[in-house]
């Protein structure tokens, strides 16, 4: 049986999803981050998929989503999305150390995964984090700043843009700290999977397929790229069953 459980970690609501009769045994953990305007409740589905293959996942709301979400509308949540992004790679070191005092952490089989902003935070938490041992990015990015680059050309077109040069630049330097494009070594020996629809218009796969593309395993099953055609922005079915099936083999 799968067992749903609301529980404040690391002063950070999240949901933790585990088999029952593995709730006082450590296994190999994920740690989910869910998308820009989405919550934690919305990656349920694919959260059951990983709790079957005997995966511990705990899915945390980002900060203005969900029960964190306060006052803050839509548009200042956007202009907010690398605040957020930045701060919950922040908070995945508060909530591993958490859990880690709970013993539910097998050896340190640590993970990270997410959709959307949620694979662009597990990107940067793998970036910044040794002990990650590997990652399912899902429509994710691990090029931040060419991401930062490109939302701000289109920002500057469509709204009135708030931050001057400067603040720009000092951005983007920010961002390059987390960016796992830059330095692909990083993951170069560590299970990643990533899955992409290929028609997808709001993260566009072309970004990290080019840096699958540099990565060792490539050719194994180890590290793993499932392009799905005609999907757009949204996780599918198919994919959700892929990635659970690789995580069975490589968490």
């Amino acid at each position: 049986m799968i067992t749903i459980e609301n529980q404040t970690i690391a002063d950070i609501p999240s949901l933790h999803i585990f088999k029952q009769a593995d709730k006082l045994h450590p296994q190999p953990t994920v740690l989910f981050w869910h998308g820009l305007g989405s919550s934690k409740e919305q990656n349920l589905s694919f959260a059951y998929y990983l709790a079957e293959k005997g995966i511990r996942v705990v899915l945390p709301d980002a900060l203005y989503h969900g029960e964190r979400a306060g006052d803050i509308d839509a548009g200042r949540r956007t202009y907010a999305f690398w605040d957020i992004v930045m701060q919950a790679v922040n908070e995945t070191q508060s909530l591993v150390n958490e859990m880690t005092t709970y013993k539910w952490i097998d050896s340190g089989r640590i993970y990270v995964s997410g959709t959307s902003m949620g694979g662009i935070i597990s990107c940067g938490a793998l970036k910044s984090f040794e002990w990650i041992q590997g990652g399912i990015i899902m429509m994710g990015s691990p090029s931040w700043k060419a991401m930062a680059e490109e939302q701000i050309r289109s920002l500057k077109k469509n709204t009135d843009w708030e931050l001057s040069e400067h603040e720009e630049q000092d951005l983007l330097e920010k961002l390059a700290t987390y960016d796992l494009s830059l330095e692909p070594a990083k993951v170069e020996s560590k299970p990643i999977f990533f899955w992409h629809g290929k028609e997808d218009d709001v993260v566009p796969y072309e970004l990290s397929y080019r840096f699958f593309e540099r990565l060792p395993y490539r050719e194994s099953s180890r590290q793993a790229y499932y392009l799905q055609q005609e999907a757009g922005h949204k996780v599918t079915r198919e994919g959700m069953i892929a990635a659970s099936k690789w995580a069975s083999s490589h968490i």
